[in-house]
């Protein structure tokens, strides 16, 4: 590999996507650097030859380090190069990264891989050990002499900096921050920038979660950073496995022992409370062994003199639906926080789920501080928990009665308005309460009051529509926050291309906070400034429109009907787009697409009445993860439908299924992957003329292209747009919008026009797609066996035909049980099979299930063990499923696209049982009934009985 090559497989390695905002170690060891390496390597070569490979390539260096004659000087002529804007180019390629990174990876590589009894600050006795084994050596020097590489690093002593600039300023750390280190004592100079890299390895920073379970801290409380470094002193080595001289920095003054616990802190304020642990196997997995979540205090001012207290959870990872805290349960409010818990306050209160390993705790304190909940977006009728101190908002503040005095003089000497409600009724006994507002000066004795002065801005939690690091979409605009802010601060907006200024607007209720102009351009990145704070590094924002040109179904894999990955099969899926090698003409479902009758045109001016605002917001992002879509979600919704939603979990991730199967989305659970999909023209089934489906995202813009079209050609083409039923809207689910014509040609012509595919045999090429169970059942069977959790302490469900939910307990038969276990939070469903345990699709899962265990019916077709459930129901052209029991995806995807409609999820008594079910409409053809019976071999049963 060329020296760009493996500079820019190491950046990569270090700075993507999933870094953003995220502080980067360039902390590499040689095996992962062969590993990296391998896949660009024959299996034959070993990895001697990989690892020789890359020195060689350091030695060689790029083409423009040619006349260079150490390593370092070689970083240094390329950094020279690449700051000038001449090396941009090379090879052929843009560069994306700088082309020095490759060397100052090296310069760390001694830390890590030469140990021995060296002192942690011994750089240079490490670097002449790592260089006589694997070079590089002087060029020509026969025998082979190492460079001599001693006080060398004093030349590439900028290179830190440089990094720093391009990774936060340049790339406005969107694929990851970076700390160019510091520089300790004076000895240390130039030693400290490799060194901060590796002091505090990787493998400790993965231990820090459980650093923070076994020393009892709760996630987002406060904590000084005094405390950390206590505990760093008391339990780094024995926890985390620092070393002893690691140990020794902390305990001193040096910049470098502070950076390394400002890198606790905020991995600290990044820690969701979940704890994990290792199997101890071969070939080790982690396994969640509980949750940890803080517990927060509320207060609400009541009338007649008298104050009420209660509690919310705050959810850094989402709860399981079920959860159940203190007898409580359907918790979930939205954005991260549960309902008010009707609970008595308590000096310190612990919430658990035994059966989730949850805990919600609230730790005793001397001092609780509480801010109007507008602030978090919840009711402001409550003043809710908070761990820092406002110098502009009304707070209220409950100490105990032994530190009344010290608060009052406090409050009374250096805040605004300062008063006495401790004669309100339903206080705690043995504690005060004050309000007061905009202090001016810290208390000299807790910490919890002390008033910041560095002001900062940044995009307040939970607004506007997040499309990237800083991108927000052009509709609810982000808000932004002054922190430590006075009430003097006058925040503006500089636009970046012309330096031109907007002054923002004062939020009407909430100080601190700022609204953009309502005329903010789109398009044009923008930095948020205050009077007189350097904005030096300060971060870009962007509002942005959607572009649907960025759709494409070649940003997702290939799959084949399993929906597993494959190269270039003759039978496989891409998004909305079908590849098939069967004849569709021979088949014989193919009349009621081509029906006989002659359509008749109508008047129709239909035209989408709103702008779909999660469309847009899709378009936008093009790809994102379930929680990026929880976020927007939770968000449109409580901009759409205000007040406090219920079954919130539950509708979130219907929303996120049903946008698959209906074609706007592709959800790859596994990968945890959301993709918007192209719009997209497809055939449907009708009883004269043709008609189509608009299937994938469509932006206003596009909808009103084809609303025009038709209304220009009424003659030919007529267009209808059907609201979804409000069970649907209040999943955001967009319109039906199809369109009704005489001929084919009509349609082809409309997707010519507005720059769409048309596919007239789409849902064919589906059908013909489709894998029967016997099919999957001989792919599981046909693979390798998976490791099961047995023996694991995780909980394992198992599926219980006759309640359709999974089931505590691991007393099942493992010679055909479907199980579901949570080593994380999405669960992984495994199907025992003779003594054997398989990863299964949960849908498929429950399928192999029925079919087994249901007593099998006459079929015509002696080749189908047809099975009988009488669990799938139909009255005339409705069919109804158990919820519990849905249909794998691409079935899912066919019968709900076959006319565009979603099914009505309803709560039906049917033969004296109550059940959930989900309702299809438009479904009474041998087209549905054939699927079930050729394809899943199971019989749909009639009923008399209303749908």
């Amino acid at each position: 590999m060329r020296f760009l090559d493996w500079n820019n497989l190491l950046a990569n390695h270090f700075f993507n996507p999933s870094q953003s905002a995220r502080q980067v170690r360039l902390f590499v060891s040689k095996a992962e650097i062969i590993a990296m390496g391998r896949l660009h390597f024959t299996q034959e070569q070993q990895d001697s030859e990989i690892w020789a490979d890359f020195m060689s390539a350091l030695q060689t260096g790029p083409l423009a380090a040619n006349g260079a004659d150490s390593v370092f000087d070689k970083a240094a002529q390329v950094a020279t190069k690449w700051r000038a804007g001449q090396y941009q180019r090379l090879s052929g390629y843009d560069q994306s990264f700088p082309p020095y990174l490759a060397y100052l990876v090296f310069s760390i590589l001694p830390l890590i891989e030469v140990q021995g009894s060296y002192n942690t600050n011994n750089y240079h006795g490490r670097m002449e050990d790592f260089i006589k084994e694997n070079g590089p050596y002087e060029i020509g020097s026969k025998p082979r002499r190492p460079q001599n590489l001693r006080n060398k690093l004093q030349d590439i002593d900028h290179l830190w900096d440089e990094l720093a600039d391009w990774a936060n300023v340049r790339m406005d750390s969107q694929w990851g921050s970076f700390q160019a280190g510091y520089t300790g004592n004076k000895s240390w100079k130039y030693v400290a920038k490799p060194l901060s890299q590796c002091v505090f390895p990787p493998i400790a920073i993965r231990r820090l979660p459980e650093f923070f379970s076994k020393a009892s801290l709760i996630p987002g409380d406060f904590y000084t950073q005094r405390s950390f470094r206590d505990l760093l002193i008391d339990k780094g080595v024995q926890w985390l496995g620092l070393r002893a001289d690691a140990i020794s920095l902390i305990q001193g003054e040096s910049g470098l022992g502070k950076s390394l616990t400002e890198l606790v802190q905020t991995e600290f304020s990044r820690w969701t409370g979940e704890q994990f642990q290792l199997t101890g196997e071969e070939k080790e997995r982690a396994y969640r062994i509980g949750t940890i979540v803080p517990l927060l205090v509320q207060l609400k001012p009541g009338t007649a003199g008298q104050v009420s207290f209660s509690y919310r959870a705050a959810f850094n990872t989402e709860p399981p639906a079920d959860l159940c805290l203190g007898g409580m349960d359907d918790l979930y409010q939205g954005e991260n926080w549960s309902r008010t818990l009707d609970i008595e306050f308590q000096d310190t209160l612990v919430l658990q789920d035994k059966v989730h390993k949850w805990k919600a705790q609230s730790p005793n304190r001397e001092i609780r501080l509480f801010i109007n909940a507008a602030h978090f977006n919840l009711n402001s009728r409550f003043w809710l928990e908070t761990l820092r101190l406002s110098r502009i908002d009304d707070m209220y503040l409950l100490c105990k009665e032994s530190l009344t005095e010290k608060i009052k003089n406090w409050g009374r000497e250096n805040c605004a308005t300062f008063s006495d409600q401790s004669e309100l009724q339903g206080l705690p006994v043995g504690y005060a309460l004050f309000r007061f507002s905009k202090p001016r000066a810290s208390h000299p004795e807790f910490e919890m009051l002390k008033v910041q002065g560095e002001k900062s801005v940044s995009v307040r939690e939970s607004t506007g529509l997040k499309v990237s690091y800083n991108r927000y979409l052009n509709h609810y605009m982000p808000e932004f926050t002054v922190s430590n802010a006075e009430g003097n601060e006058k925040p503006f907006l500089r636009y970046r291309d012309d330096d031109t200024q907007q002054n923002l607007l004062a939020h009407p209720s909430l100080g601190g906070v700022w609204l953009l102009p309502k005329e903010v351009r789109v398009g044009s990145p923008f930095t948020i400034c205050l009077k007189d704070v350097a904005a030096e590094g300060a971060k870009f924002y962007e509002i942005i429109r959607p572009f649907l040109n960025d759709l494409k179904n070649e940003n997702v894999p290939l799959r084949d009907a399993f929906g597993n990955p494959v190269e270039n099969p003759a039978e496989s899926y891409q998004g909305n787009l079908i590849k098939v090698s069967t004849k569709l003409e021979s088949l014989a479902d193919r009349n009621p697409f081509t029906p006989n009758l002659k359509w008749i045109p109508c008047q129709n001016d239909a035209s989408p009445t709103s702008d779909n605002i999660l469309m847009n917001w899709l378009i936008a992002t093009v790809n994102t993860n379930t929680a990026g879509f929880n976020c927007a979600f939770e968000y449109i919704c409580r901009q759409l439908f205000p007040g406090e939603p219920t079954r919130l979990l539950q509708k979130r991730k219907s929303a996120v299924n049903l946008l698959d199967y209906l074609g706007y989305i592709d959800y790859d659970y596994n990968k945890d992957k959301i993709t918007a999909l192209p719009p997209k023209l497809i055939s449907l089934p009708t009883s004269s003329g043709r008609k189509a489906l608009l299937i994938g995202c469509a932006s206003a813009g596009l909808l009103e292209d084809l609303a025009a079209y038709c209304r220009a050609h009424q003659e030919d083409i007529s267009i209808s747009v059907n609201p979804r039923s409000l069970q649907h809207q209040e999943m955001l689910i967009p319109p039906v919008i199809t369109f009704e014509c005489a001929q084919v040609g009509t349609l082809e012509r409309l997707a010519e026009k507005a720059s769409i595919e048309f596919d007239e045999w789409y849902l064919l090429k589906l059908k013909a797609l489709l894998p029967s169970l016997s099919d999957y059942k001989a792919m599981l069977l046909g693979g390798e066996s998976a490791q099961s959790w047995d023996g694991v302490d995780i909980e394992q469900k198992s599926f219980s035909l006759q309640t359709l939910a999974f089931m505590p307990g691991q007393d099942y038969d493992r010679n055909y049980a479907l199980i579901e276990c949570r080593p994380k939070y999405l669960p992984e469903y495994g199907i025992w099979i003779k003594g054997s345990y398989y990863v299964v699709d949960k849908n498929w899962g429950k399928y192999l299930l029925f079919h087994h265990y249901s007593p099998k019916v006459y079929s015509y077709d002696r080749d189908i063990d047809l099975a009988g459930t009488k669990r799938l129901l139909r009255n005339g052209t409705k069919l109804a499923l158990p919820a519990q029991l849905p249909l794998p995806r691409l079935f899912s995807r066919l019968i709900i696209q076959l006319g565009g409609i979603a099914p009505e999820f309803k709560q039906l008594n049917i033969q004296g049982v109550r059940g959930s079910y989900n309702i299809y409409g438009n479904t009474g053809t041998p087209f549905i009934d054939n699927l079930f019976k050729f394809k899943l071999n199971i019989e749909i049963h009639k009923t008399d009985e209303p749908l």
